[in-house]
């Protein structure tokens, strides 16, 4: 008889084991990214990236006052008490 409760206690426990390895491992496999890695990273012909793309950045006119500054303070003052 001890050597089936023995065997019965080294089942339950290889089960407690078992249970609690759960989440202890998680396995991973990525996909093989390493030909899109490399033709973002290689540099390309900056005209070929400029026709691609159509941007051109704007050019704002910068806009500059030539009012008194005693007129900008009264301005200013008037704004403030509403």
């Amino acid at each position: 008889m001890t050597s089936h409760a023995d065997n019965e206690l080294q089942r339950q426990i290889e089960v407690e084991q078992s249970t609690d390895q759960r989440g202890t491992r998680f396995d991973l496999t990525l996909p093989n990214d390493s030909e899109e890695l490399n033709d973002l990273l290689t540099p390309r012909p900056e005209s070929s990236v400029e026709s691609d793309t159509g941007f051109t950045p704007l050019n704002l006119p910068k806009l500059v006052s030539a009012q008194d500054p005693e007129q900008l303070a009264k301005a200013v003052r008037h704004l403030t008490e509403k």
